[in-house]
């Protein structure tokens, strides 16, 4: 049975609920809620995946640094090196200008997590599975990424974030799937 938790949508079997992302609530889905002590970072990965889940690109702008990198996943699986504020606005206006203009609705579910903080810096592991339902097909990726944390003004933000792929499966219509190897 789901739970709210901080914005996120929670569900024991880690299994998105009917409704629980839906257009209006695009949310993570966890597994559980983390105890705040052992699980750092948590809140500042959980609000990255949220504001993506919005296509809020004002959101994500904001938990960034200026001179943030980004190692991302193209829809074939390949790497795509993303460098600097005015390479990544662009990256991501193309990536989710595209997403909207077809009414896409995104939901993540984070199948595992670590964090780690030392000074001003920080780091968080996180495995999940990033799903983009399309018009015609529904798209479930899991994927890896390592996102570096810097305390600056006051908060942490986005320095360095390496995502990678471990597989997708296109699920159409009538639930069929096709998995595609990373």
């Amino acid at each position: 049975m789901g739970r709210g938790f901080a914005g996120w949508v929670l569900e024991e079997t880690g299994r998105r609920t009917p409704g629980a992302a839906s257009r209006q609530n695009r949310g993570v889905i966890a597994r559980e809620p983390p105890p705040e002590s052992s699980r750092p970072l948590w809140h500042e990965t959980q609000a990255l995946f949220d504001a993506l889940n919005r296509m809020d690109m004002a959101g994500l702008a904001e938990m960034r640094l200026e001179d943030a990198e980004l190692v991302d996943v193209d829809p074939r699986g390949l790497p795509v090196i993303v460098r600097g504020r005015e390479e990544w606005e662009e990256y991501m206006e193309r990536n989710l200008g595209t997403m909207a203009s077809i009414d896409a609705t995104l939901w993540t579910d984070v199948l595992n997590y670590r964090g780690h903080v030392h000074g001003r810096l920080g780091y968080s592991v996180v495995r999940f599975a990033q799903t983009a339902e399309l018009p015609d097909v529904t798209i479930r990726s899991i994927c890896v990424a390592t996102i570096v944390w810097s305390w600056r003004g006051g908060r942490w933000r986005e320095a360095h974030r390496h995502q990678s792929l471990e597989h997708s499966e296109r699920i159409g219509p009538g639930g069929a799937t096709a998995g595609v190897r990373a």
